[in-house]
């Protein structure tokens, strides 16, 4: 059974993953009841509420590729072969779309500096960036464009990650300078730092690190509400 059959007839990588909280219907009405306040799924409620029975059996899942999780991932790798290339490539993706009925997996994942990238394999084909015609199609195949919004919040969680990351210090440290107070010519120093700061400087950078921080959690919130064991901070790459 190879993985479209064995993810859509629920065969034994589907239980493996399911079992490691691994993997969603991407149209599930839990999900889509949780993540409406955060401007998911709208367009489906554009007339009357959306026909739940029809939503849950459409072929369109979304997998977490935790690879703490390293029974299942390697699972996933042997049942779906072009994975291994992306895997020996350097990063490698922290999700799949899939649509088992149009056998069309899209990953995406963060690469170095966070940056997001996003691939597509037709029917174990190799991984390739530019399919924008099988990736229209994978959209193409769902009521609401889920595709987008996963790939968009990914994408804005890695640009809070890289952001926040190059904020100088930590929060804590940035605390302690401005505790500690300026030296005598009115600057503020981090420990075993160099580099003077203004008090407006730094209370900049504290602010910054709190905007982010929300951010990545807001972001980090609404893919939780796929896989509650998710730990957001295990997306970060931090290869910079």
């Amino acid at each position: 059974m190879n993985f479209f059959e064995d993810i859509a007839s629920e065969g034994p990588l589907f239980k493996q993953l399911q079992e490691s909280g691994l993997i969603r219907r991407a149209f599930d009405r839990d999900v889509i009841g949780e993540l409406l306040g955060w401007g998911w799924y709208e367009e489906l409620y554009s007339d009357d509420e959306p026909d739940f029975d029809r939503l849950d059996t459409l072929p369109i899942f979304v997998v977490y590729l935790n690879e703490y999780q390293r029974d299942a991932i390697e699972s996933v790798m042997r049942s779906y072969q072009p994975l291994e290339a992306v895997k020996k490539a350097g990063h490698f993706f922290d999700f799949l779309v899939v649509n088992t009925d149009l056998k069309l997996i899209c990953g995406m994942g963060l690469g170095r500096k966070n940056r997001f990238f996003s691939y597509l394999s037709a029917n174990s084909s190799v991984f390739d960036n530019k399919d924008a015609s099988n990736e229209q199609l994978l959209r193409d195949s769902m009521p609401w464009d889920f595709l987008t919004k996963i790939q968009e919040t990914l994408e804005e969680l890695g640009q809070e990650m890289f952001s926040r990351d190059s904020i100088p210090g930590n929060p804590d440290s940035l605390q302690m300078a401005l505790d500690a107070g300026p030296n005598d010519e009115g600057y503020y120093f981090l420990e075993d730092d160099d580099q003077e700061m203004s008090e407006e400087e730094l209370r900049g950078y504290i602010y910054d690190f709190e905007i982010h921080d929300e951010n990545i959690d807001d972001a980090g919130s609404m893919l939780k509400v796929f896989f509650p064991k998710l730990e957001t901070y295990e997306l970060n790459t931090g290869d910079y």
